[in-house]
């Protein structure tokens, strides 16, 4: 699927971007997703419209019914903790006085135009690039689920290709609307992403992401592949801040 604070977002929303809300269902286990293998291996926790993700020391938690998140960093034991649209805020501000610091030595005229050139995309409205996903006939069992795969074409280049269980309902466990949004405020709303393409959303609606294939530049590069998918019972201490941790600025997160 697919430091500074890299929680890996965007595999998180490619695994987890999913259907349209399903109507209230009686209470039921959540879900454990174990993705990759030996120290590489990253897991996922879903249960009544929280989530957990773990990977690379770093967790971050999703409580899409308080609209809050959680940054945890198990080795420091520190966390911080906030709305989605003060994480965006502060990661900017943080990482705009470190760029003033980086600069401090430069003359007044060309730290100022490299600020400029710096920050520019953020100031420039996203283009909306045109997406196309095409379902194949093409099944493989993946972790003992049956996953279709499926081609992503970006501007007409075939940019992923990623096999789709559509036999795990995870929109039973997680609102997809209020998810999609919340990942959106980490971005600053940023709507021409492809990622949020209706077509690229509707294709989260089939089930769970098991592996796909990115084609960069650079060559083809897989993701890690879910390994298990388990049905579980999760304890509510899964979804909150282990005691012990001490409260952490942004600063410190993006050390």
């Amino acid at each position: 699927m697919q430091g500074g604070v890299c929680f890996r977002v965007w595999g998180l929303g490619a695994l987890l971007l999913l259907a349209l809300a399903c109507p209230a269902a009686p209470a039921r286990a959540g879900l454990v997703v174990t993705e990759g293998q030996g120290e590489n291996r990253s897991f996922t926790y879903i249960q009544a419209n929280r989530l957990r993700y773990e990977d690379s020391g770093q967790v971050t938690i999703f409580d899409l019914n308080q609209g809050t998140m959680i940054l945890l960093q198990p080795g420091p034991k520190r966390y911080w903790s906030g709305t989605p649209e003060e994480f965006a805020r502060q990661v900017k501000s943080t990482v705009d006085a470190q760029l003033d610091m980086e600069l401090k030595a430069l003359p007044d005229e060309e730290r100022q135009a490299l600020k400029d050139d710096a920050r520019r995309p953020a100031l420039e409205p996203p283009a909306k690039v045109p997406v196309r996903v095409e379902r194949t006939d093409q099944v493989d069992t993946v972790a003992g689920h049956p996953a279709r795969k499926h081609r992503i074409y970006v501007e007409g280049q075939l940019l992923e290709e990623v096999w789709i269980a559509e036999d795990v309902d995870i929109s039973r466990e997680l609102d997809p609307q209020k998810y999609a949004q919340l990942l959106l405020k980490t971005r600053s709303d940023d709507s021409g992403d492809w990622e949020f393409d209706p077509q690229v959303r509707a294709l989260r609606t089939r089930g769970l992401e098991m592996k796909s294939i990115r084609h960069a530049a650079t060559g083809p590069e897989e993701s890690a592949v879910v390994q298990k998918v388990e049905q579980t019972q999760i304890p509510d201490s899964t979804f909150q801040v282990p005691p012990g941790y001490q409260k952490a600025t942004m600063a410190q997160i993006l050390e």
